[in-house]
């Protein structure tokens, strides 16, 4: 009798370990869908990294021979840039925001099915048969 209980302990390690690799295949597959929201929406991401070029730009205290030469047609540029930086901004949060959706998305469909298999393997009555 101990030999089969040994023998049903290791048959349901060996299934809930079989899962578990299975959702680190899961877990690759939503990290592929993320890379591949990426590829499809580059522009979203080019868009945010050029707007946090424009916002350190902006950042950047203007020159006394700026100030000179522009005047207030420069303070109107510098305004207007300034919008466009926030608004590429929030558009490249928006698509990061997405990405990460997704991959958190995949990961928690991977635990609940790891957890799931789990139970299921732990109280599967021909895992533990009758002593």
């Amino acid at each position: 009798m101990p030999g089969r209980a040994r023998d049903s302990v290791r048959s349901a390690r060996n299934k809930v370990t079989g899962k578990v690799r299975g959702g680190g295949d899961d877990l690759r597959r939503g990290a592929r869908r993320t890379a591949d929201m990426a590829q499809e929406n580059p522009a979203g991401l080019a868009v945010g990294a050029a707007a946090v070029g424009f916002l350190a730009g902006l950042m950047v205290p203007t020159t006394r021979t700026e100030r000179e030469r522009l005047g207030p047609i420069g303070a109107d540029v510098k305004e207007k840039a300034r919008e466009t930086g926030e608004e590429a901004v929030a558009r490249g949060k928006e698509v990061m925001n997405q990405a990460t959706d997704a991959a958190k998305q995949a990961v928690e469909e991977t635990k609940e099915t790891s957890q799931q298999t789990a139970t299921e393997q732990t109280s599967s009555p021909q895992d533990h048969p009758a002593v």
